[in-house]
């Protein structure tokens, strides 16, 4: 009996014990393991955020490192497109690298756009702001509707004129003629073009660029 009186008081002893180390380790878990958890979460949360920000919230076009591609999710918060792949062709002139993009919008309703650029690092930016070029930016970021039929349709501008960088993403008017050739065969820009061949497309051509004075 003796004995096992002695360890049913162990029990209770222990049980005790167990009774009293409970509280403590709630308390110490709801103190201190919860928040510890939570603040784990919140930096995971804001640091997937801060990638997506860093992506995402740029005004400039954000481009693979390659160049080839223009990130897609850029593409779809920029110009409100849906794409799979956001392909690059530089179609700049030779003196002017990489401030005239056409892009291939794999997936999109939209296939192509053109991207004129001119970014801070890409050596035209001082003399863009030295001539005000980002207006160009400024302009078509203003345009209502009622200049949509004699403008091409925009579907992003942004321009700095304090820097001189400006982007402008609009409508692939690569079926189309440029106004250039209206000034006629005086104007050094169409001295190597067949001014009477490109003015038979258009229908009605003026005389001077049907070959006039």
């Amino acid at each position: 009996q003796r004995k096992l009186w002695q360890c049913v008081r162990g029990w209770r002893t222990r049980e005790k014990g167990v009774l009293l180390l409970l509280p403590g380790s709630i308390y110490i878990f709801v103190v201190c393991i919860v928040p510890l958890l939570f603040c784990i979460s919140s930096l995971r949360v804001t640091i997937c955020i801060g990638k997506m920000s860093a992506t995402t919230s740029s005004p400039w076009p954000v481009y693979s490192e390659d160049r080839k591609e223009v990130d897609v999710g850029w593409v779809r918060e920029r110009l409100g497109v849906e794409c799979e792949r956001a392909e690059v062709e530089d179609i700049s002139q030779a003196t002017a690298p990489w401030t005239c993009l056409r892009v291939r919008l794999i997936g999109a309703t939209v296939p192509t756009v053109v991207i004129k650029q001119v970014l801070a690092d890409n050596g035209k930016a001082e003399t863009s702001r030295n001539l005000g070029l980002a207006r160009e930016a400024l302009f078509y970021g203003s345009v209502d509707s009622t200049l949509a039929a004699v403008v091409p349709r925009v579907y992003y501008a942004h321009g700095d004129l304090g820097s001189g960088a400006k982007v402008v993403i609009m409508e692939d008017l690569a079926g189309y003629l440029d106004s250039g050739i209206l000034f006629g065969p005086g104007n050094p820009s169409n001295w190597s073009r067949d001014l009477p061949a490109l003015a038979a497309r258009c229908g009605s051509p003026p005389p001077s660029a049907a070959g006039g004075a």
